[in-house]
C-alpha cells in the first residue's frame, strides 16, 4: 500500500498495465479518457470493476463523464453506486 500526495497518472497506468487479474477502483468522480486509457493500458483478460456516485449534478458540472460508464459498461466492467462516496481508491490485483 501506499499513499501517495502527487499526481499519478504515470503509476496508474503503470499499475494497470502490470495487473495479471482486476482492478478495482472507487471514486466518485470518473473521466472518459481516464476509462479509455485504462482499456488500452490494461490486459483483456483483466477484469475491471468501479463504485463511484451516479449524481445529476456531476455529469451537469462535467465532474463525472456518463461515457465513462458507458464504456465501462460496453467492455463487461461491473458498476455500483454509492451516493455518500467520497472515497479515492485504486486497488491493483
Amino acid at each position: 500500500m501506499s499513499l501517495l500526495r502527487e499526481p499519478i497518472n504515470n503509476l496508474f497506468f503503470e499499475l494497470a498495465n502490470n495487473s495479471k487479474t482486476e482492478i478495482k477502483l472507487c471514486a466518485p468522480f470518473v473521466k472518459q479518457g481516464i476509462i479509455q486509457n485504462l482499456y488500452v493500458v490494461k490486459k483483456p483478460s483483466v477484469a475491471v470493476e468501479c463504485i463511484s456516485n451516479f449524481n445529476l449534478p456531476n455529469f451537469y458540472k462535467k465532474s463525472s463523464d456518463i461515457e465513462a460508464f458507458e464504456t465501462l459498461m460496453q467492455n463487461n466492467g461491473k458498476i455500483f453506486n454509492c451516493q455518500m462516496l467520497h472515497a479515492k481508491l485504486y486497488i491493483f490485483d
